[in-house]
């Protein structure tokens, strides 16, 4: 499995845990100095470090859907970068973020050393007037 597959697939499971309040899951992959910064949307909002998330996840709504995309890596340590698209319950519509993630390889395994959500607008489709010419 590549590098990006494997960190991508890491995403996928950090958001079912997100989706599930699975604390655990938080716990065993996320670096003990974790930060992530994370949008309002139904959600708390803010930095946060591990010890708050791992108490918090509980209280999080979980998403209608979501949707990942676009993943992308540079390895220092290793960033991700990729879109997703999310619907948390209650809200009235989904809502599209750009993601960073960076992760460290500490005894083998990576972990989630640093997380941000972007809120991004759902760009517009092209057409013949955006065209330079």
């Amino acid at each position: 499995m590549s590098l990006v597959d494997a960190l991508f697939d890491l995403e996928k499971q950090s958001w079912k845990a997100s989706h599930t309040a699975d604390a655990d899951f938080y716990r065993q992959h996320f670096a003990d100095h974790v930060l992530t910064v994370l949008p309002a949307r139904g959600r708390p909002s803010g930095v946060f470090g591990k010890d708050t998330l791992v108490r918090g996840v509980a209280a999080f709504k979980p998403f209608v859907f979501y949707r990942l995309e676009e993943p992308q890596v540079v390895e220092l340590s290793a960033v991700l970068t990729y879109r997703a698209t999310a619907h948390v319950e209650g809200e009235e519509s989904p809502y599209s973020v750009q993601i960073g993630s960076v992760y460290v390889s500490q005894e083998g395994v990576w972990r989630l050393a640093f997380h941000q959500q972007t809120t991004v607008d759902s760009p517009k489709p092209l057409d013949n007037s955006d065209l330079a010419g």
